[in-house]
């Protein structure tokens, strides 16, 4: 059931109450108050139901902290305000409603609090504390219903920095009081206290299954682990001698053998092996290994990674994925021009398909680069079309480091991509973005030998310059470097036919299997499709056939009426495109691009 705003249903209803005529609003005999009580309360509950509590979206990820945003549980205060405004009959369902009471967050006041611990009876109730004022005069009133909490959160916000201590108390507190139907645990203290563990009894909390810490973190001898569904943990330097040896980590997370989702988000508290032991060629270093047979969701973050191998890899070489866990990963590296320093994907992820099964199950695969500050590249990979099985951002911090590394640029991200997946079945990749050369397409392009579908969204027709030179196997890689794509082409500077003679007779196509190949959202030029059927000549003269070319433009001329002009010379470009495709040829005149 789709559920709209409150303000938009409570306005729909308010008028629809009103009499024509005088504006008067009638009493029972309107249609909306004869809906039975059990069937209203339920729309209402409905309505004012908070759904944030998700988990972790990687198309969120705020790039600039990062993207394991800890949600809030922050219901809005005025929509059950609203519902019980609308009239005097939907007030009284409203009051006698339990659980439209069992969500209450508690600021300066502990007044809602009062109301919430009343009116839901003797339901359980999600609680959730804002600010040192009003946590002080709740905490006799947990204390007394602490028998009914079923989810805690307590966050501190930034204005409560001067009283730090007593925060840590009074968390301290909480999580010693007994909570025999707690279910989540919340706590985030933000950037006012130094990280702190929680020894978290299971005695006092046996219904505790999700755990989300905000610059705090469960104590590691705690027994709690076992229990666990859910464990997030964000930003987590721990003090150095509250550090352990990753091999006791890994101790801790065999015993979570019920978990379904691990955050771990800037919680640099592992020491690991000395770090310049090198990994084995199978990508594993000397250790246990762990299998968590329910997890579904992994989500690891790492800022300013600067050695290798990383936290990140180091962790993941451990771990025994199952085919069903989705995975994702994102690394800020570190404004270093060390060459030795973490810079790759290879520096994040062993090579290693016991780890991550996706490496030898991937279908499908999107790569994106945001150019705007900061700078960021995403790949999505996934075991079916449309899925995201595995997610890997990578970002830059714009502030210190505008732009890649001039030694170690998007192109090599990409080839690491496919060096990555060489082994995948890889069928379908997507590129949603600009920034690279034919050189780093072409390579990635041999390495990922299974690709059937090709898709491009790009803005310049440099860019495709780049692609079609890259399918017609023009580039030579240099070991040393790779060309810029700083400087794309111009339009007028379309390569000419002769750029697409076959120098090598020997040289085998790119991508020999491609059979899809759609080109998106591309400026229009006179010469666009000439050159797309001389990249299409050259690859059949080589053996390679597309069952299918797909071209979205914008920009043609028009004529005076506004349709676009049916040329004689565009047809006949069509014609000499069908002519090398075995299958359809679609051609779109795409609307122009919005300025955002």
């Amino acid at each position: 059931m789709t559920v709209h705003s409150t303000h938009a249903i409570t306005a729909e209803l308010k008028r629809t109450a009103i009499m024509r005529g005088n504006g008067r609003v009638s009493s029972m005999s309107r249609p909306f108050e004869r809906i039975p009580v059990e069937i209203l309360a339920r729309i209402l509950i409905w309505t004012i139901e908070d759904d944030d509590s998700a988990s972790p979206d990687p198309d969120r990820i705020d790039i600039r902290y990062y993207g394991t945003y800890l949600p809030t549980f922050i219901s809005d205060p005025w929509s059950l305000r609203n519902v019980m405004r609308v009239c005097s009959h939907w007030r009284l369902v409203a009051l006698k409603t339990p659980d439209l009471w069992r969500s209450v967050d508690v600021y300066q006041h502990v007044d809602p609090l009062v109301l919430c611990l009343d009116r839901s009876r003797n339901k359980m109730v999600d609680v959730s504390l804002h600010r040192l004022s009003g946590a002080r005069l709740a905490l006799p009133l947990l204390i007394a219903h602490s028998h009914r909490l079923r989810k805690l959160s307590i966050h501190w916000p930034y204005e409560d920095r001067d009283d730090e201590d007593e925060c840590r108390e009074l968390t301290d507190q909480v999580s010693e009081l007994y909570l025999p139907v707690l279910e989540e645990l919340l706590v985030d203290h933000g950037e006012i206290l130094w990280p702190e563990d929680l020894p978290l009894d299971p005695n006092l909390l046996p219904s505790l299954r999700i755990v989300r810490f905000d610059t705090h973190y469960i104590s590691w001898d705690s027994k709690i682990f076992t229990q666990l569904r859910i464990l997030h943990l964000q930003d987590v330097p721990a003090p150095r001698e509250k550090d352990i040896p990753l091999s006791a980590f890994l101790a801790i997370l065999a015993r979570c053998q019920l978990l379904e989702e691990l955050v771990l988000a800037r919680a640099s508290f592992m020491m690991g092996p000395h770090l310049t032991q090198e990994p084995t060629h199978e990508g594993q270093l000397a250790g246990p290994t762990v299998e968590l047979p329910k997890l579904r969701l992994l989500h690891l973050e790492w800022d300013y990674v600067w050695r290798t191998p990383c936290e990140n890899y180091r962790l993941l070489q451990h771990l025994r994925l199952r085919p069903h866990t989705t995975v994702r990963i994102a690394a800020d590296f570190a404004p270093s021009h060390d060459v030795g320093d973490a810079h790759s994907l290879l520096d994040l992820i062993p090579r290693n398909p016991a780890c991550l099964p996706i490496l030898t199950s991937g279908i499908s695969a999107r790569v994106f680069i945001d150019p705007k500050p900061p700078v960021f590249i995403r790949f999505a990979v996934g075991s079916i079309m449309e899925s995201k099985d595995l997610t890997l951002l990578l970002a830059k911090d714009a502030a210190v480091n505008p732009s890649w590394p001039e030694w170690y640029g998007a192109d090599q991200h990409l080839i690491d991509f496919g060096t990555l997946f060489a082994d995948a079945p890889l069928t379908r990749l997507s590129i949603e973005t600009e920034g690279f050369s034919t050189a780093g397409l072409e390579s990635s392009f041999r390495l990922l030998k299974h690709l059937t579908t090709i898709e491009v969204a790009f803005k310049t027709l440099g860019a495709l310059v780049e692609l079609l030179n890259a399918l017609a196997g023009l580039s030579s890689l240099s070991s040393s470097s790779l060309p810029s794509t700083s400087a794309t082409p111009p339009p007028s500077s379309i390569r000419s036919e002769e750029a697409f003679s076959d120098t090598d007779d020997s040289h085998i196509a790119v991508v020999p299997q491609l059979r899809v190949l759609k080109l998106q959202t591309f400026p229009w030029h006179p010469d666009l499709l000439s050159d797309i059927e001389r990249c299409l000549q050259w690859r059949y003269e080589h053996g390679t056939e597309l069952e299918e070319l797909h071209i979205e433009a914008y920009g043609r001329e028009k004529d005076t009426t506004g349709e676009v002009e049916l040329q004689l010379n565009h047809i006949a470009q069509l014609v000499a495109l069908q002519m090398r495709v075995n299958g359809s040829v679609v051609f779109v005149d795409a609307p122009l691009p919005s300025s955002s």
